[in-house]
């Protein structure tokens, strides 16, 4: 059942960047569900994979909601750190608190 959610959802990103090859709040969203089955499924780091993708876009999902964004990463966080990238961990929770000051 998760395996048949996360063929779907990488269609539909899939559509979604053909349609918006730049970007858009909706790849984000797509790539946050996808992340989220794929971390379900055990697979870390190809969830990890999924919410990389969502970096360069977030001021275009997010604007000034601030909180989704460094929630956002630091959940990326989290998943650099259980797949063994430490070093970039740390620097994506700092990014994460930038994100909650400034919020």
């Amino acid at each position: 059942r998760q395996g048949k959610a996360a063929e779907v959802l990488e269609e539909g990103l899939e559509i979604v960047r053909k349609m918006h090859p730049q970007g858009s709040s909706l790849e984000v969203r797509y790539r946050v569900l996808l992340s989220s089955v794929l971390k379900t499924q055990g697979r870390l780091g190809d969830a990890l994979d999924a919410l990389e993708g969502c970096l360069p876009h977030l001021k275009r999902a997010y604007g000034k909601q601030r909180a989704a964004a460094a929630d956002l990463t630091a959940e990326c966080a989290r998943l650099m750190e259980a797949v063994g990238r430490r070093e970039d961990a740390v620097g994506m929770y700092a990014r994460s608190a930038a994100l909650r000051r400034t919020g």
